[in-house]
């Protein structure tokens, strides 16, 4: 004969392990997608400075500004460097990359010209 003691207790600890597991999985969906928002915004921000210093400066002196795009932009010039970009022109061939790409180069993310920045992950 199973007493209510015994029932009670597994039906309480089946109870908290389910509301356990809800709660971890709400908790690690939720950190992942603020995670996933703030490393977009970064990369949206370092895009915009690439798309500004790739741009160039006509009109500035040599001496003030930088005209190199690595000289803009060191974080990307380590070649052990983790952080990379690569630049294409509307019809897919490269314009510019960074050194810590070395001879590896990104995949064309697509032919569609976009006024936003594409984000993807590869591996190289």
């Amino acid at each position: 004969m199973k007493s209510i003691r015994n029932r009670l207790t597994i039906w309480l600890l089946s109870g908290l392990g389910i509301l356990w597991l809800a709660a971890s999985a709400g908790i690690y969906v939720s950190v992942r997608h603020s995670l996933l928002k703030s490393i977009d915004a970064e990369l949206a921000v370092d895009s915009r400075i690439l798309r500004f210093a790739a741009r160039g400066d006509d009109d500035a002196d040599d001496q003030q500004r930088p005209g190199r795009l690595q000289d803009r932009t060191p974080d990307y010039d380590d070649s052990d460097g983790d952080a990379f970009f690569q630049l294409w022109q509307t019809d897919g061939t490269p314009s510019s990359k960074s050194a810590s790409l070395g001879d590896l180069d990104l995949l064309f993310p697509g032919s569609a010209v976009r006024p936003e920045p594409v984000f993807s992950n590869q591996i190289l």
